[in-house]
């Protein structure tokens, strides 16, 4: 027999659709970001073709940082790393990368 109240199910059920929406929200908006990061860059490109004018699309999920340390290796990756899903295929394929 379990001691949890049973005005505390109700809770726990309503935290979980709530945390399975919020999740949903931040894939959609690192999609987002992914694709306006890839427009940034594109266009940027094009400034730098026609007006030889460099603009740094340096973005932070771009960074990675590496260190070997008394038989330690420390990777830093500036980004969420898909544990157990991807929201689409640009995730896939960039992390892959």
């Amino acid at each position: 027999m379990s001691n949890i109240p049973n005005d505390f199910i109700p809770l726990i059920e309503h935290l979980t659709k709530w945390t399975k929406e919020l999740e949903f929200s931040v894939y959609q908006i690192r999609e987002s970001l992914f694709e306006i990061q890839y427009k940034v860059k594109f266009y940027a490109s094009i400034i730098e073709d026609i007006h030889n004018y460099k603009i740094d699309t340096t973005f932070l999920s771009d960074i990675t940082e590496a260190k070997y340390e008394d038989d330690i290796l420390i990777i830093l990756i500036y980004d969420v790393p898909p544990v157990y899903k991807v929201a689409t295929q640009s995730d896939t394929l960039k992390w892959k990368k």
